[in-house]
């Protein structure tokens, strides 16, 4: 589903066993999910002395998550 959609999908992420999500890479797809309100900004950590944001969205069940510079992508 991804795929069809444009994302590139990076791995899968195990941690919460019950309900793996997909680890995705930030692109114009994600960026324009984010300012439609369809994905949402849920953080940010420091990675390499620059701020990055955490995001994550629901797409036909499945959640993705990904990484961005900025707030807004």
């Amino acid at each position: 589903a991804c795929n069809q959609l444009g994302i590139d999908v990076e791995r899968v992420d195990y941690t919460d066993w019950r309900r793996p999500c997909l680890i995705v890479k930030a692109n114009a797809v994600t960026q324009q999910m984010l300012r439609q309100g369809k994905a949402f900004n849920y953080g940010s950590r420091v990675k390499n002395g620059i701020r990055v944001y955490l995001n994550h969205a629901i797409v036909n069940g499945v959640k993705i998550k990904w990484e961005s510079s900025d707030y807004r992508h």
